[in-house]
């Protein structure tokens, strides 16, 4: 696991912006990403790409897409 240089409290802190799949911010695999790096010492965002609409965890099958119907 990479470390921030600085790991002591004054430093500044590093901060990684973790962009997700079309599975979104709430995926399990996405968050134990997030952990991991939380827990080497830096702070995790993880944007909302898809405003609280992304792909259906569901829909996680080998060789389906999903396709939304147009609104």
């Amino acid at each position: 696991m990479i470390k921030p240089e600085n790991s002591d409290s004054e430093s500044k802190l590093d901060t990684i912006i973790l962009l997700t799949d079309i599975y979104g911010p709430d995926y399990v695999n996405t968050q134990l990403v997030a952990d991991e790096w939380s827990k080497a010492g830096f702070k995790v965002v993880i944007p909302d790409l898809f405003v609280s609409d992304p792909v259906p965890v569901e829909h996680i099958r080998v060789g389906h897409y999903y396709i939304p119907s147009a609104p």
